[in-house]
C-alpha cells in the first residue's frame, strides 16, 4: 500500500485515492463518455449484485439517517421533477402507489363501510377504477363486499362456473 501522491495521506494500492488525480480537477466526462461509463457500469449494482441487497438498517443506523435528515425541507421545484419522473415512469396514480398513499395518510379501521364488518379491510375504489389521491373515492370494504362492488355476483370472471377446491 501507498500513500496518495496528493499529500493527503491515504493509503491506496495506486498512486491516486479516487478523485484526487489533480490532471482531472476541474474537468468534466463529454457525454459521450458518460453514455459509455453508464452503459459499462449497468446491471453491476443491481439486485443480488448491489452490497446491500436483503440486508436491513440496524434500529440504531435507521435513528442515525432519521436525525440527519430531520429539519431537511424539500424544494417545490425538487418536489415538481420527482413527480414528473414517476409520472413518466407510470407510476404516480398507478393502483398500488394510490393505496400505499391512502394508507398512509388515512390508516384503515377494520370496519367496512358497507356491512360493518370487523376484520381485514380493502380500500375499494368507487369511482370505476379511476385511481385518484382523493379519499372521496374510496370506500374501506371487507374482502366479499370488495369483491360484490367490482363483480357484482361477488365472484371473479375466472372462478364463475368453478367448484370451489376443496381442503383437504
Amino acid at each position: 500500500m501507498n500513500q496518495c501522491a496528493c499529500g493527503c495521506g491515504a493509503l491506496v494500492q495506486g498512486k491516486w485515492k479516487r478523485g484526487h488525480n489533480p490532471k482531472l480537477l476541474g474537468r468534466h466526462h463529454s457525454p459521450e463518455t458518460r453514455r459509455k461509463i453508464s452503459e459499462a457500469n449497468l446491471g453491476k449494482q443491481a439486485g443480488e449484485a448491489h452490497p446491500n441487497f436483503g440486508k436491513t438498517r440496524s434500529p440504531e443506523t435507521r435513528q442515525k439517517v432519521s436525525e440527519g435528515l430531520r429539519g431537511h425541507v424539500v424544494t417545490e421545484e425538487t418536489r415538481r421533477k420527482i413527480s414528473a419522473t414517476k409520472l413518466a415512469k407510470g407510476a404516480s396514480l398507478q393502483s398500488q402507489a394510490v393505496h400505499q398513499w391512502l394508507s398512509r395518510w388515512y390508516p384503515k379501521t377494520g370496519i367496512c363501510e358497507h356491512c360493518g364488518a370487523k376484520g381485514k379491510t380493502h380500500y375499494a375504489s368507487i369511482n370505476e377504477h379511476q385511481y385518484t389521491r382523493e379519499r372521496s373515492d374510496y370506500k374501506e370494504l371487507c374482502p366479499a363486499c370488495h369483491l360484490k362492488l367490482d363483480y357484482g355476483d361477488g365472484q371473479r370472471p375466472s372462478q364463475a362456473g368453478r367448484p370451489k377446491p376443496r381442503r383437504q
